[in-house]
């Protein structure tokens, strides 16, 4: 036991030296082989021109059924802030950003009813 105790003492003790020489050394470790490539952020409304971009007023998306402030956030990160745009929104997309569980076509048919009127 006490062969083993020495053992981990000793260990540690390199370890330690090895830690604090790389502190001292300010060499960092190469970054790991091949590309990496960011992963695309999903948007379900393709970008508009900016110069014929209508003013789209922002609705309250939580007056859909199914939409709570979460899912109202995720939505604006996406870039849609109004029924109209909900409306317009591909549903594919819109799947692969949400839950399994959330309505999307549901939220879709509801937001086509209110853009309307």
């Amino acid at each position: 036991m006490k062969r083993l105790l020495s053992l981990l003492t000793v260990a540690g003790a390199v370890a330690g030296a090895v830690w604090y020489t790389r502190q001292q050394d300010g060499s960092v470790p190469a970054p790991a082989e091949g590309e990496w490539t960011a992963r695309p952020k999903l948007k379900a409304v393709p970008d508009a021109p900016a110069a014929t971009a209508p003013s789209v007023a922002e609705d309250d998306l939580t007056a859909i059924k199914g939409i709570g402030p979460k899912y109202a956030e995720q939505l604006a990160n996406l870039g849609i802030t109004s029924f109209t745009q909900l409306a317009a929104a591909d549903p594919e997309t819109l799947k692969a950003s949400f839950h399994a569980r959330a309505s999307v076509e549901d939220w879709i048919a509801q937001a086509k009813e209110r853009a309307r009127g």
